[in-house]
């Protein structure tokens, strides 16, 4: 599989999971806990995928409007990262929690729109033929990364 392929799959099972936390009423507080723990490892694991193996890759042969895509999808990933850290420091039952699980959605969401519409098409431009080696590198990265 190439990499651009893993990427959007990695998106369609963040997006499944965000769906199925937003059909869950207030009362279901240890099965939001559960897939909120799950979207948090899908994305934790998916952005170390990013910047430390296709980013690199695509960074290093694109132009400038290529270095400000992955300049502002770095920046996307700190704020997910931020939210994370907050939400796995409040309970599910916070009034709060809610609201800024929405804000992740939003946040992932728009990130993965800017992605698949704008990067994702440059690299395919740009990384063409390494696109499969890149993958390997990338499945072979995430069992270490999932280890961890």
């Amino acid at each position: 599989m190439n990499a651009i392929q893993m990427l959007r799959e990695d998106h369609r099972r963040v997006q499944d999971l965000f769906r199925e936390f937003e059909m869950l009423s207030a009362g279901h507080s240890k099965k939001k806990k559960t897939i909120s723990e799950r979207v948090f490892s899908e994305l934790e694991v998916h952005t170390t995928l990013e910047e430390e193996v296709f980013y690199p890759a695509f960074k290093e042969e694109a132009d400038a409007d290529g270095q400000l895509l992955i300049d502002g999808s770095l920046e996307d990933h700190q704020s997910v990262s931020a939210l994370i850290e907050e939400l796995r420091a409040m309970d599910t039952n916070n009034d709060e929690y809610d609201a800024r699980f929405e804000e992740l959605i939003e946040i992932v969401e728009t990130h993965i729109e800017e992605e698949e519409d704008i990067l994702f098409p440059d690299a395919e431009d740009i990384l063409g033929g390494s696109l499969e080696r890149l993958g390997r590198e990338m499945e072979e990265h995430r069992e270490v990364v999932s280890l961890h």
